[in-house]
């Protein structure tokens, strides 16, 4: 058993009563350091313990095995101080998520500052950025589903392309360093492709173009549509997007595989 009970917070919660209720956080900030130095007391009395009875063990008995003892203390003492008052448990939202190191302690779970809040902030925030590059790589490494392919193929009235839709069912969207090709530098998700149109304003100016990918030019790689069906595929200039600014073009998109 702990020597604080602290009641688990989801991380918008504590995140908010963190930065809007002081109450709140300096009584997280205060019961995590009493948490901390009781860690530290308990750790360094069971120690001494150890070391004391190893030493009159020693006096009464010549054993070799008493030398164990203070070893054995120090084993005992950092469980027993771990487990009775843990101090990488957070005070503010309860989760095991307390960064000890890098001239700062603070959680990374909801971002309860317990030394150096400026310091601590920085490393949060880099935090929360890392957790999100990797869920957005997770997110795009998954394949497309069949609802998507058919909100695409209903928003475009045509029919997916076999080459673009055996690609998104790999991956929903691929950007570099994964793709082989030097033309091509994010190929769009079903998703990112009806975003596309809308940002560009397709629907105004040509309403018959499908965003497909970002070209290493910066400007985009679209299908064009006619007759219910896809024709051939144009580089299309972002800041222009029409078709008279735009050049046929071959893409390989097998060099995305």
């Amino acid at each position: 058993m702990e020597l604080l009970k602290i009641s688990t917070l989801s991380a918008a919660d504590a995140q908010s009563l963190y930065k809007t209720d002081k109450g709140f956080r300096r009584k997280a900030y205060f019961k995590w350091w009493v948490k901390h130095i009781a860690a530290i007391v308990i750790l360094v009395s069971l120690f001494l313990a150890g070391l004391f009875i190893g030493q009159i063990l020693s006096d009464h008995y010549n054993h070799i095995i008493w030398v164990a003892i203070p070893p054995l203390s120090l084993c005992i003492a950092l469980y027993a101080s771990y487990k009775i008052a843990n101090p990488f448990i957070c005070s503010a939202c309860g989760s095991d998520s307390v960064q000890i190191g890098q001239f700062t302690i603070y959680c990374r779970y909801c971002g309860m500052s317990y030394l150096f809040s400026c310091l601590a902030k920085k490393m949060y925030k880099k935090e929360e950025e890392r957790k999100n590059a990797w869920k957005n790589l997770e997110e795009r490494k998954k394949p497309v589903t069949q609802l998507a392919i058919t909100e695409w193929e209903s928003f475009f009235s045509v029919a997916m392309p076999e080459e673009l839709k055996d690609l998104l069912l790999q991956e929903n969207g691929i950007s570099a360093p994964i793709i082989n090709s030097s033309d091509i530098i994010m190929l769009f998700s079903a998703e990112m492709a009806l975003a596309m149109y809308d940002t560009h304003k397709f629907r105004e100016y040509c309403s018959n173009a499908i965003p497909v990918a970002m070209h290493s030019s910066g400007d985009l790689i679209v299908y064009k549509t006619l007759g219910g069906r896809v024709e051939n595929t144009y580089l299309m200039k972002t800041t222009n997007p029409d078709w008279n600014s735009s050049t046929r073009i071959n893409i390989d998109f097998s060099l995305l595989n």
